[in-house]
């Protein structure tokens, strides 16, 4: 299979899935189109036939997140029509009462009594309602009898909401049989904090671009997170300009692959505890840290550096940063890997071996 993305024109088809009163939309990367193409083009090769399902590429644009009911039954798989840009929040509820179930989306308008039925087998097991909320609408995703079971792929379930500041899970979501959370929040640009401190990540193999361009964000909740299986977090919270603080220490990045861009312009984070990031697989890290304008001293002494074949551009633009502290690992570092670039305006030129 060719690198990921590598047919890409600078268009990124994350399907934005759930329901059918939101779109699918293809987003347009405009300028920032050729970072994430060059970013993702270094993901390996060697992927699954299972892990390139989990891929979007431009010709799988009309791939569903699905949703699924307790007993297992993938939630319906919809090709929407309308863009929703007035929804300014999200929730998720186990039960609900009261609705006139309809098939087609468009009748279902803010406060009019009506639901959409979005499981698969038309039972009303997962439904979809809108309610006014002043100027803006909240869309509702509710289970009939319980927990709402979430697909293999999460990939941008929630993405390109403009208006969208808040998402409560309400303990309704298990994730325990996703695999991917590719794009799950990209370009909710109004999205303030997330707590997905209840999301089950133990089988989650790519959160690239997780959180891209999630500019409003300044606190997002992982500390219950299970990175064990993780490879790939490529931008995963890239251009989070408003992220100031952000606690991935319990992250384990054992299998972690490819970490291309992973904090990209986190212009306000000043510290990033990173100390138990172990790689010993990992293969490339270029811009990892790039434009991180603020952070002042990092610890990557965990960082094992011997499959590493892409540093490029990894500390470009950290101006404040006063250390980069390594353990012997980073001796391990080819000296046929891409390293242009490394320290290119940092404010250190070099790192530093941390004392044992």
């Amino acid at each position: 299979m060719q690198k990921i993305f590598e047919e890409y024109g600078g268009v990124l088809h994350i399907v934005v899935a759930i329901i059918a009163l939101v779109v699918i939309c293809g987003i347009v990367l405009g300028t920032n189109g050729g970072m994430i193409k060059a970013s993702l083009n270094n993901v390996v090769d060697s992927l699954s036939e299972e892990e390139e399902g989990n891929i979007v590429t431009e010709t799988s644009s009309n791939y569903i997140t699905k949703f699924m009911t307790e007993e297992g039954d993938y939630a319906g798989e919809y090709l929407l029509a309308d863009i929703s840009d007035t929804v300014e929040e999200i929730v998720f509820h186990k039960s609900y009462s009261g609705l006139e179930i309809v098939e087609d989306y468009r009748d279902v308008e803010p406060d009019n009594g009506k639901a959409v039925d979005v499981s698969q087998d038309g039972s009303g097991s997962v439904v979809a309602y809108l309610t006014q909320n002043g100027d803006s609408e909240v869309l509702h995703i509710a289970g009939k009898d319980g927990v709402i079971m979430a697909g293999p792929s999460l990939d941008g379930a929630f993405s390109n909401f403009p208006d969208l500041e808040r998402i409560k899970f309400n303990g309704c979501l298990n994730t325990s049989n996703t695999t991917s959370m590719m794009g799950l929040f990209v370009y909710c640009e109004s999205l303030r904090s997330v707590d997905l401190s209840g999301f089950d990540t133990s089988n989650v193999t790519n959160m690239s671009l997780m959180f891209w361009e999630c500019g409003s964000l300044r606190s997002v909740n992982t500390k219950n997170f299970d990175t064990s299986k993780v490879k790939y977090t490529v931008e995963m919270f890239g251009c989070c300009y408003s992220l100031s603080h952000l606690d991935v220490s319990h992250f384990d990045t054992s299998n972690l692959e490819i970490a291309d861009e992973m904090f990209y312009g986190c212009s306000a984070l000043e510290t990033l505890d990173l100390s138990n990031f172990k790689t010993p697989v990992l293969q490339s890290a270029g811009c990892m840290f790039q434009s991180c304008d603020n952070l002042k001293t990092l610890d990557i002494s965990g960082f094992d550096m011997t499959n590493v074949e892409n540093t490029d551009r990894m500390f470009e633009g950290c101006g404040a940063m006063e250390s980069i502290l390594v353990g012997e690992g980073w001796n391990n570092l080819s000296a046929s890997a891409n390293t242009s670039d490394m320290f290119k305006n940092c404010g250190v030129s070099e790192v530093t071996v941390k004392a044992a």
